[in-house]
């Protein structure tokens, strides 16, 4: 089973694991993976700067219309036009939140350092 790893700045990632983020908007998506899959967060720095948690992706949606993505990505509408600019979004999303106890440093996913945005892990 193909597993990713996300990086998340922190005030999105304090959204996540309180419940009250449902979509994490990307501008790619994995090509090739079985839904559902497991997604370790990675909370950027200035936040642990380590994987802080995980979720489970259940589905993706995607669209060229920045109003589809208002709801549950707690992103208002003008930061998502500015962020998709022409092209098209991804919606992933949440559930089955799990905050670890500790942050597990990235070494233990054999990365030396964080994906810009998403990366296949084993």
């Amino acid at each position: 089973m193909k597993e990713v790893l996300q990086s998340i700045r922190s005030k999105w990632t304090e959204l996540i694991f309180t419940g009250q983020k449902h979509k994490e908007l990307r501008k790619s998506k994995p090509a090739d993976i079985e839904y559902p899959f497991r997604v370790y967060v990675y909370e950027t720095k200035p936040g642990a700067g380590a994987v802080i948690g995980e979720y489970t992706c259940k589905a993706i949606g995607t669209s060229n219309l920045p109003e589809y993505f208002v709801q549950g990505s707690c992103v208002p509408l003008d930061d998502i036009k500015a962020y998709m600019g022409k092209g098209k979004l991804s919606a992933w999303d949440i559930s089955n939140v799990i905050l670890y106890s500790q942050p597990v440093p990235l070494s233990e996913f054999g990365l030396s350092r964080p994906p810009q945005s998403w990366c296949y892990v084993k």
